[in-house]
């Protein structure tokens, strides 16, 4: 059942709630659940920075984003997670650790090497209709999905647009070459985009996808051929499937000035990259794309591996003696 998160009863159940899961900052009025264990299941592994290291968004970094931070902190606490005492939250690698412990400032022992219950969908076998119902109508064709990162320009009234001219965007070339590789592209956009991509509507080889086209993006996700994506947390997910990752960072320095700041270099990242759409057609052409490497896997999915409902189930009930 979903209620109004300030309503009454919400705060209620907040108040009653022995453990409350949350993938999100602002999922609950927390002002009532001091006794609670928080579970932030969170919905990404960090490339970007989050949290308190994030000092390039919406003005962070500044003396006022500072002072709001601890006056929250002092007064505060029931408007984000990050402020709860009995906070838990998740990992999908060691690796990750370092990171989410400052971001969420956080010890290491409430950062629970589980994996991500969201990605076990990825080894699902549940049918995906529209996926069935593009390979019916394209046999034999590769299908890739694109889902780049929202840039933080939105906010003022700039969503990033991916098919322009100042990414080497053609329509007509970009048709031409879908047909010829025999690829069906699944846009996603985040959900802050979701008006874009409607000009390609037209094109049968490029399906506009959102919320309505699947019945569980996970799921959906792990029955593509091939993901494409920029500097979304979904590629440390998807690599567990072993299947192919191309990147596409076409604003990578005006992203890193305005958007968001790494918390490590992206060329550390595996996997081709395209800084235009000509150099990903050459990618796909010549086929200069795989799999990444299993100390890839390892170094950012290591738990990712279908079972991390369960293994998070095991420490919940460890928690809960």
């Amino acid at each position: 059942e979903a209620v109004s998160v300030f309503s009454p009863y919400a705060m209620w159940l907040s108040f009653r709630a022995g453990m409350i899961f949350s993938t999100s900052s602002d999922e609950f009025f927390l002002g009532l659940a001091k006794g609670s264990v928080l579970m932030e299941l969170w919905h990404g592994m960090p490339l970007k920075k989050i949290g308190f290291d994030d000092n390039v968004s919406k003005g962070n970094g500044t003396f006022l984003h500072k002072f709001g931070l601890e006056m929250n902190k002092r007064f505060f606490r029931w408007k984000s997670f990050m402020y709860m005492k009995n906070c838990w939250t998740l990992t999908s690698s060691d690796f990750f650790v370092q990171f989410l412990q400052t971001a969420f400032d956080l010890p290491k022992e409430r950062i629970l090497p589980v994996g991500l219950p969201r990605t076990d969908a990825l080894f699902s076998c549940k049918k995906e209709s529209l996926v069935e119902k593009v390979r019916i109508e394209f046999p034999g064709c590769r299908i890739v999905l694109y889902m780049p990162t929202f840039r933080t320009g939105v906010w003022s009234g700039k969503p990033f647009n991916p098919f322009t001219a100042d990414y080497g965007f053609n329509a007509d070339e970009f048709s031409d070459f879908l047909e010829k590789e025999n690829i069906v592209l699944l846009y996603k956009p985040h959900f802050v985009d979701l008006e874009l991509g409607q000009n390609l509507s037209s094109e049968k080889r490029f399906i506009f996808i959102d919320d309505e086209s699947y019945s569980e993006l996970y799921n959906f996700a792990g029955q593509v051929d091939m993901l494409m994506t920029d500097y979304s947390s979904i590629y440390f997910d998807f690599i567990a499937t072993k299947k192919p990752v191309v990147l596409l960072p076409f604003d990578l320095d005006e992203y890193l000035k305005t958007s968001r700041a790494h918390y490590f270099e992206y060329s550390e990242i595996e996997g081709a990259k395209a800084k235009n759409w000509q150099e990903f057609y050459r990618i796909l052409e010549e086929k200069k794309y795989s799999s990444v490497s299993e100390e890839t896997r390892k170094k950012f999915a290591e738990y990712l591996d279908g079972k991390c409902c369960e293994r998070l189930w095991e420490k919940i009930m460890e928690l809960s003696r």
